[in-house]
């Protein structure tokens, strides 16, 4: 049977979930309760101000990365100031240029069809703050349903009950 993601990758997150929670601040402890009630806006506000310094800079580097996951899926929009502080500024290598410029833009979903048509696995990356890749991963699971794909696993599965 092939596979759209790794199965590993369902199973440690499965594995996780089962094991203890972490030991979270009580303000994130509140806002990820206000997120399992339906307080969404209330619960984002609250992650962003443990998140963030008045001057902008990150204080609560846990509060700051729940943020980064959460606050796109109410806004639609990831602000590029997020990126820069997620990821430090590298010096670029010097010899990524003239690969780059090599390079031959190629559709995505196509490519990766083709490609696919060889193999039993695809494993896509998303970052979790990115509505965006989440959209991509459907549309390649789409795709690939005709060649016989069948199965999605994703890091994102949890077997927490839902509170009523």
């Amino acid at each position: 049977m092939k596979l759209v993601s790794a199965i590993i990758v369902a199973a440690i997150s499965v594995f996780l979930s089962a094991q203890a929670p972490p030991a979270f601040s009580p303000g994130i402890t509140t806002a990820l309760d206000g997120f399992h009630k339906g307080a969404y806006f209330e619960a984002n506000d609250t992650l962003a101000a443990l998140a963030f310094a008045p001057d902008g800079a990150v204080r609560d580097r846990m509060a700051f990365n729940l943020w980064t996951q959460f606050n796109p899926f109410l806004t639609n929009e990831v602000d590029p100031k997020v990126y820069a502080l997620r990821a430090p500024a590298s010096k670029p290598d010097p010899t990524w240029a003239p690969r780059i410029s090599a390079v031959v833009p190629r559709d995505a979903i196509a490519e990766i069809v083709a490609r696919a048509g060889k193999t039993n696995i695809v494993i896509l990356n998303e970052a979790h703050y990115s509505p965006r890749d989440r959209a991509f991963a459907l549309r390649v699971a789409r795709a690939l349903r005709p060649l016989g794909y069948k199965t999605l696993a994703a890091e994102t599965i949890s077997n927490n009950k839902p509170e009523t």
